[in-house]
């Protein structure tokens, strides 16, 4: 494996890492958002 190859696929990893993170809190919001309705 190349060097460019691997440095490519550690951006891309962490890339979707933060999405997934952001994903995580984009639900957790809608969580709150929908208990504040409910009650």
């Amino acid at each position: 494996m190349s060097p460019r190859f691997l440095q490519m696929r550690n951006k891309f990893l962490k890339s979707a890492k933060n999405l997934k993170v952001s994903q995580e809190q984009h639900d957790i919001i809608n969580l709150n958002w929908a208990k504040r309705r409910i009650s």
